[in-house]
């Protein structure tokens, strides 16, 4: 009886630290507006960074927000500089291999966008001499390189900011990401007057869930997990993340 209890006592203190600690290590990225952004005050602002706060909040505890590239956030949970992720993350089963995610807060659609006409065909040939820009450690970086062509270049940017950028300046053919990013990029600058979505990236067929956005948490932190899937949950039952939601977007998208 007394080694239970002390195993579900150090089972709680390791597992549960965060909380206990009233503190959530948030990691998210930038230059990804209007998810994720840094803004004149030097600090990040944005859809993620809203979502991350109400967690927080709901669970009562002090969010710290800790900005880095988007490349960097997995190896920051998994060298402990962070608890959880809030990043507009896929779920991919290479990812599953070193963090777990929290239920979904989000859907979109991974997308190409390129010059007004053109279209995009998920066909290795069709990328013949083509060139793509995507932002680095992403699924839309894994797709990319799954559908090139041996001519095909691929362009990789710290941000999805950086990567639009390649097709502005007319240096690439076309850049992956997905419905609300190329919403926003679209709509910016008249750009919907020069590009468009010009497909759909294909679906898995290894079981990543590619369509929604999760939070990222620690390994095995089945406690953290459970306090975080709940925290989702009440947000969404209460209208705080619709509230969210239509403060960034003139749609609803979980």
């Amino acid at each position: 009886m007394y080694k239970f209890l002390y195993v579900m006592i150090i089972y709680i203190f390791v597992y549960s630290h965060s909380i206990l600690a009233n503190e959530l290590r948030v990691g998210v990225e930038y230059g990804y507006s209007p998810f994720s952004y840094l803004g004149e005050d030097n600090k990040p602002h944005g859809f993620d960074i809203d979502i991350a706060n109400a967690i927080c909040d709901t669970l009562k505890v002090t969010c710290i927000i800790k900005h880095m590239e988007f490349i960097d956030l997995i190896p920051a949970m998994e060298a402990d500089k962070i608890d959880i992720i809030v990043a507009s993350m896929a779920k991919t089963q290479e990812r599953l291999k070193k963090i777990d995610f929290s239920i979904a807060y989000y859907r979109a659609r991974g997308v190409a966008i390129g010059k007004l006409g053109d279209i995009f065909s998920p066909n290795t040939n069709d990328l013949k001499d083509k060139s793509i820009a995507v932002q680095s450690g992403t699924i839309q970086e894994v797709v990319a390189k799954e559908l090139a062509h041996e001519s095909t270049k691929i362009f990789v940017f710290d941000t999805f900011d950086e990567a639009t950028n390649m097709l502005v300046n007319n240096k690439v053919d076309l850049i992956l990401g997905d419905t609300l990013g190329a919403y926003f990029f679209l709509i910016e600058d008249e750009n919907s007057t020069k590009f468009e979505i010009t497909g759909l990236l294909p679906e898995s067929s290894n079981g990543d869930d590619l369509n929604y956005a999760f939070v990222g948490i620690k390994k095995n932190d089945h406690i953290l997990r459970e306090n975080i899937n709940n925290a989702i949950q009440t947000i969404h039952q209460n209208g705080t993340l619709g509230n969210l939601s239509r403060k960034y977007f003139p749609f609803e998208i979980y």
